[in-house]
């Protein structure tokens, strides 16, 4: 290709857990590759300019880096690690291959094995690796409900609500008992259910009550929560469910 055709191209960095990427360009539909190399310089989602040049294999096109425009990667969740001397946190995200250097400064609490938010202090270079320091010491790696916690930071999931919101959740719940003026409903707080839920569950709305019937067989109740009873459309509590943000599924 002829220097008069070697084209500039800005986008978006896709990386691979196998330690190569693909630019993903603004426009138009073809993925540029990126080698190890080039992929020691950024982070999967970065915005770059790229040059584009023949690759070495054939009907594939190479992309080099020229600059990074802008970083998407500032906190990380992953393992902390001790090897070679060194504190490393090893992401979560498999897409991202670099693993963050830590000095002990900056463990806080943290100890080996422990999963953590670590802060970048510096972006890696093509000769430098990323550096941060440890904000947030999730948990032991092997705590129950783990991978919960790590699913919240990894994919950015907002999970910290408003002191107003906790109020509303502490609210005596007596206050939404079946009342005789209510004939819609009948009172059924005197039976047994159970629920089917988890115990590591957020939301305990669905339960079950099985009774042997009198002429045989057995008699079912099925109980679903009713959230309008609890939660009016324009509530604090409404407009945070909006964004879906109370439950996670792993």
């Amino acid at each position: 290709m002829s220097k008069d055709k070697i084209k500039e191209i800005s986008g978006v960095v896709l990386g691979h857990s196998d330690g190569y990427g693909f630019l993903r360009p603004d426009i138009g539909k073809e993925d540029f590759y990126l080698s190890p190399t080039e992929m020691l310089k950024v982070m999967h989602g970065d915005q770059v300019v790229v040059k584009i040049y023949p690759g070495r294999e054939k009907q594939r096109t190479d992309a080099v880096i020229l600059k990074v425009v802008k970083r998407a990667q500032q906190d990380l969740v992953g393992r902390l690690v001790f090897e070679n001397g060194l504190y490393l946190v090893v992401p979560e995200e498999k897409r991202i291959n670099h693993d963050i250097v830590v000095s002990k400064n900056n463990l806080q609490t943290a100890k080996i094995g422990q999963i953590v938010v670590v802060s970048l202090i510096d972006q890696p270079t093509k000769v430098t690796p990323p550096i941060g320091k440890i904000i947030e010491v999730v948990g032991d790696g092997d705590m129950p409900g783990i991978e919960n916690e790590i699913a919240l930071r990894k994919f950015k999931i907002p999970h910290h609500f408003s002191d107003e919101i906790l109020r509303m959740t502490e609210a005596d719940v007596s206050k939404f008992y079946a009342t005789k003026s209510d004939k819609k409903r009948i009172d059924l707080t005197e039976i047994d259910f159970f629920t089917v839920d988890g115990s590591d569950a957020k939301d305990f709305d669905d339960a079950i009550y099985v009774e042997a019937h009198k002429k045989g067989g057995w008699r079912a109740l099925v109980a679903i929560a009713d959230v309008s009873s609890y939660v009016h459309s324009g509530d604090p509590i409404d407009q945070e469910a909006f964004f879906g943000y109370f439950c996670l599924f792993s």
